[in-house]
């Protein structure tokens, strides 16, 4: 009888066990967050931002649509936030860095591994243009 290395043996076991065994895949997709320093004067994109990502924890509680399949929603690998993390990647106000202000409210919400902040999946930013510098800087 042939053997098997453990190595194989584990690599199969997590195969199978592994919902990447499948094809379906699950993810959510946003953009365009644009968190804002906390005394900025328009709109409340922060608290918009806060009820979506509440909404996105509680997808798994939402079934599909009948016409596509219908049944619960399998819970998300991660969520890809496609660019434009905070409003202003490269600003300065009156001596304040309001760009770490910004982010530090998107890192509260959205975090990175799902176990540290609102965002109960993990994160997977993207560039975008108010992301950083202007063009030129």
């Amino acid at each position: 009888m042939k053997r098997l290395s453990l190595l194989a043996i584990c690599g199969a076991c997590l195969l199978a066990l592994s919902p990447a065994a499948g094809r379906d895949v699950t993810f959510i997709s946003t953009s365009d967050p644009h968190y804002r320093h906390t005394d900025h004067k328009a709109g409340n994109h922060n608290e918009l931002n806060a009820a979506s990502i509440d909404e996105m924890n509680r997808i798994t509680e939402v079934e599909w649509p009948a016409k596509l399949g219908g049944g619960p929603i399998a819970k998300p690998r991660g969520v890809l936030c496609i660019g434009d993390l905070v409003d202003d990647g490269d600003h300065m106000e009156k001596g304040r860095n309001i760009t770490e202000e910004q982010w530090k409210h998107y890192a509260t919400d959205f975090g990175v591994d799902g176990t540290d902040a609102r965002l109960k999946f993990p994160t997977f930013e993207a560039w975008g243009n108010h992301c950083g510098p202007p063009v030129g800087k």
